[in-house]
């Protein structure tokens, strides 16, 4: 039986490389991860060639949700007088998850290699979060909350 070797393309290698990354922070008015920048670098590129596919019912409906939890938010912190660094650091937390999400759906969906790839990544990842950062818990308790999630 010959195996023929597995191609990957950029955006294959970035799908994997994203999760991977997730240990890098950056403080900003909270925690910034890398992982976050890298998809909001690919949100424009993705939505000019792909960005229709988020129109199916599944996605527009998560985003449509998520705008509305934005919205919400902005008109309850407006209204409550809340101060800028702890509606800045709530807002910014739904936005990327909205950015996440869209990049995410167009990069994954309807790729069952690409999905490996982002697992895979995110397994490594999280064993290599337990050396580099290790949480508080992770460091009393490293099989339940350091390295066990990347390896099971």
């Amino acid at each position: 039986m010959v195996f023929s070797p597995i191609r990957l393309g950029f955006l294959d290698v970035v799908v994997f490389i994203i999760p991977l990354l997730r240990f890098v922070q950056i403080e900003v008015v909270g925690r910034l991860y890398l992982t976050e920048i890298l998809l909001a670098l690919l949100l424009f590129p993705l939505l000019a060639t792909s960005g229709q596919r988020l129109s199916k019912r599944m996605p527009l409906a998560f985003i449509s949700l998520l705008i509305l939890w934005l919205t919400a938010q902005v008109v309850s912190d407006l209204v409550r007088l809340i101060p800028f660094d702890d509606f800045s650091r709530g807002w910014s937390k739904i936005v990327f998850t909205l950015i996440n999400f869209c990049v995410l759906y167009l990069l994954l969906y309807g790729k069952p290699k690409r999905l490996l790839l982002f697992i895979a990544g995110a397994a490594l990842g999280d064993i290599i979060m337990y050396y580099v950062a290790p949480s508080h818990h992770g460091v009393t308790y490293p099989w339940k909350f350091g390295y066990g999630l990347g390896m099971v």
